[in-house]
């Protein structure tokens, strides 16, 4: 590839090419966007669309951009945006071709895919200037922490932090994933401790420099970050959210009392997550959200911030696919009642079960997934833990086979353990271990800190989950009459 094009994938898209000599497009994993190179004279209209070859029907021989043009495809099958940047060769029938121009000004948005007679093609859908397709609208969004932010109830009050007004107040965000109809209304106080609470506005200028005098904006990304237990993790999101600039009164149809809102999204596009799926962090201080509640993409005179931490939280949105507690309410039910069983049956264990706190609990967690990774590495296998976004804790490959992995820890003798019907469901379906990780010892560690050790591994390969043991239904859920 020329320079000027390896110069427009780096410093304009902001995407650069892995290899300069063979890549054909990049995959930007923090939006979730690829950029494609193509050629002019693939380009062919049928009827009224417009299609560009993407792919084709073989590699040509020692072809090292081939694989990574298959692997940018799956991306975009898989839901990630696809751009085209639309290239002229010098000489179209040459066996190695070389750029003669290419369109800097405008991307062309890919949608739809075609198998053809000569490959794969996708439909043209419109041309976006450079500088909007580059356009990616984010608000971090601190809030006070809950369990399901449907509204004050027994045992998930209020938020606890998020800021001042929340200390004796019950904070705005307690009703952030309440659908109502097909709607959430949520809220965050911008300014941790503004004594003028509802007069503080969030900066829309700071989301888009498009924005200016604008009320609102649409097509954000709002990610939900709190602190619990001494961390600061994501919660939740809002994705094509729309913003206010003030916060807004609520009518009556919101069910919202008197509680007011500045952001709005379709329940569709939302994404609450269990409580044992909150475990990315988010950076704290001056190099992470900062002092203040809403931290956007933007620097103040309108640049992406280029800082990792924002690019990781990003990437690990866009690769989550499992459990929403806005779009199955039942997994958080399900959870608490599996984090209660393992509780009472370490404390009747005589371990200290029901007194251990969230935070030791992914700590037996933690030391269960280490042990299990160590010993299928040991076994040959490349291991990816995927238990953030999965049904399952690893993903184990070798020799183009893949073995998924459940993963337990508990303290008592691991006779027993809780699963969850994601986790049985993926046992029946697919190749699957388990792996239990029993008799985990907590011990001191100096006047207030505790630490884990120890550990028995118990590993069933593969796990034939309706021989090797019984489902016992153990908590029902009792609905109530209106």
């Amino acid at each position: 590839m020329g320079t000027k094009i390896t110069a427009f994938f780096r410093d304009v898209l902001e995407a650069p090419l892995r290899n300069p000599a063979w890549s054909w497009g990049a995959y930007d994993r923090s939006r979730n966007i690829v950029y494609l190179r193509v050629w002019k004279d693939q380009s062919t209209k049928r009827g009224n669309t417009q299609e560009v070859q993407i792919g084709y029907k073989r590699a040509k021989k020692g072809s090292k951009g081939y694989p990574e043009r298959v692997r940018h495809i799956e991306a975009i099958k898989a839901g990630a945006k696809g751009y085209a940047i639309i290239c002229e060769a010098k000489n179209p029938h040459a066996k190695r071709r070389v750029i003669k121009s290419f369109n800097s000004r405008s991307l062309y948005r890919l949608g739809g895919l075609r198998e053809r007679k000569k490959g794969l093609y996708a439909e043209i859908v419109e041309e976006v200037p450079v500088s909007e397709a580059m356009e990616t609208r984010v608000l971090f969004a601190r809030i006070g922490y809950m369990r399901y932010y449907a509204g004050p109830q027994e045992g998930d009050e209020k938020p606890i932090g998020g800021g001042k007004y929340n200390e004796n107040n019950i904070g705005h965000e307690a009703f952030n994933f309440k659908p109502i109809g097909e709607h959430l209304w949520g809220y965050v106080q911008p300014h941790a401790n503004s004594p003028q609470h509802f007069r503080a506005k969030i900066n829309l200028r700071r989301i888009t420099p498009s924005a200016r005098n604008a009320n609102s904006v649409s097509g954000v990304r709002v990610i939900f970050v709190a602190r619990h237990e001494g961390r600061q993790v994501i919660v939740g999101w809002y994705n094509n959210a729309t913003v206010y600039r003030p916060p807004q009164q609520p009518t009556r149809a919101m069910k919202r009392e008197r509680f007011r809102y500045n952001i709005m999204a379709w329940r569709a596009d939302a994404v609450l997550l269990p409580v044992t799926a909150r475990t990315h962090k988010i950076q704290h201080g001056a190099a992470g959200m900062g002092q203040t509640n809403a931290c956007y993409l933007l620097d103040a005179k309108g640049k992406r911030k280029r800082v990792r931490w924002i690019n990781k939280a990003l990437n690990y949105i866009n690769n989550y696919s499992e459990r929403n507690i806005v779009a199955s309410p039942e997994d958080a039910e399900e959870e608490d009642a599996a984090m209660l069983l393992e509780a009472r049956r370490e404390a009747r264990s005589g371990g200290q079960g029901i007194r251990i706190s969230s935070e030791m609990r992914r700590n037996i967690e933690k030391r269960a997934e280490d042990t299990a990774e160590k010993y299928f590495r040991r076994k040959g296998y490349n291991v990816i833990n995927v238990g953030k976004w999965k049904s399952y804790d690893l993903e184990c490959r070798k020799g183009g086979a893949t073995l998924r992995v459940e993963v337990k820890g508990t303290q008592t003798r691991g006779d027993s353990v809780n699963l969850t019907s994601n986790e049985v469901a993926n046992a029946r379906n697919h190749k699957t271990a388990l792996f239990i990780l029993h008799s985990i010892k907590i011990k001191p560690k100096g006047r207030k800190k505790t630490s884990v050790a120890g550990g028995i591994p118990k590993v069933y390969d593969p796990w034939h989950i309706d021989e090797v043991g019984n489902l016992r239904t153990r908590i029902y859920e009792y609905r109530l009459k209106k």
